[in-house]
């Protein structure tokens, strides 16, 4: 493969993978480290060693469950109980499985409301744990965006250094 096939190639993964981070349905995160994986294999891993792609990916994999775990602080700081947080995660891991990105949401609303009134809270409290998780939903994308951008600074650092 050609240089300028392998960058354009390359360039598509982080491309779409930054594009993923705010559009369902794309990996973001994962498809930036299948790009860095990808070139280490077609240069035969002269730039990148096997340590960095390691570390790439155990980044990779914290941006991804960052998700996650926003949500899951999201109602707890929300006042949700630990109903609410298991209706939290409950409605992450199905709502990711039966709808991606959307799905995730949708999940942890229902999971964190239905879980908080079955605690016995007010729906103004329920609510608010709800609110409370879809903020940390969205602190977390915060997060996995500047750990997706900072994968792809550090692979750029590692190729011309």
């Amino acid at each position: 493969m050609s240089i300028v096939a392998l960058w354009i190639v390359t360039v598509l993964f982080f491309s779409l993978g930054l594009i993923g981070i705010v559009v369902p349905g794309l990996p973001g995160v994962g498809l930036v480290f299948i790009g860095i994986l990808f070139y280490a294999m077609m240069t035969d891993f002269a730039q990148i060693s096997v340590g960095f792609l390691i570390g790439s990916g155990v980044t990779a994999l914290a941006a991804w469950l960052v998700e996650y775990a926003g949500a899951i602080i999201g109602a707890k700081a929300g006042g949700g109980g630990k109903f609410a947080l298991l209706g939290t995660i409950a409605g992450a891991v199905l709502g990711l499985i039966a709808g991606g990105p959307v799905g995730l949401l949708a999940g942890v609303v229902l999971g964190a409301g239905m879980g908080a009134m079955y605690e016995g809270k007010t729906a103004e409290k329920a609510g608010r744990a709800v609110l409370f998780s879809v903020a940390g939903i969205m602190g977390a994308k915060i997060v996995q965006a500047g750990l997706t951008v900072g994968l792809i600074l550090v692979f750029l650092l590692k190729i011309v250094f």
